[in-house]
């Protein structure tokens, strides 16, 4: 083997090293970043689930709202899929929550946002229900509710 092939295994190997050590850090900080987002997601998903199904009312839980929330319909009409929960469910008793669910958004390689999904097994006045919140974050701004689903017990 000449001098030259040696030389160019030489920096093949430190360029296949550097880019092994290069996504090894890619994936452990994503891979942090993603139990931080669990954690801090938590605390908001029991707060907006007890204000979401403590009234069924859009007015209460406007400020932790995003935007996807009403995206494709109007407040009316998710007051009206709140007052169904209401006469089904009742008010909000009891719940065990955690985050299910956790994804960073990105936008062409950078951060554009974090997706949580809170899922909560709930005790209401008239029976039980999962209910499963998906919350978002954008870089500097609190977590926010942008859809809910209920799942009525059988």
């Amino acid at each position: 083997m000449n001098k030259g092939t040696k030389i160019a295994l030489a920096v093949v190997g430190a360029l296949m090293l550097l880019c092994g050590f290069g996504a090894y850090s890619f994936f452990t900080s994503a891979t942090q970043r993603l139990a931080e987002a669990r954690a801090e997601a938590k605390p908001t998903g029991d707060e907006i689930l007890t204000l979401l199904a403590g009234s069924w009312e859009f007015d209460v839980i406007e400020l932790r709202a995003a935007d996807e929330l009403t995206e494709g319909r109007s407040e009316a009409e998710v007051q009206e899929e709140m007052d169904e929960w209401r006469q089904k469910l009742g008010t909000l008793v009891s719940s065990q929550g955690e985050v299910t669910e956790s994804s960073i958004d990105l936008d062409g390689g950078s951060e554009r946002g974090l997706i949580a999904i809170y899922t909560a097994d709930a005790v209401f006045e008239n029976g039980r229900a999962t209910v499963v919140l998906t919350l978002t974050r954008s870089p500097g701004n609190a977590w926010l509710l942008a859809d809910f689903e209920v799942l009525p017990a059988d």
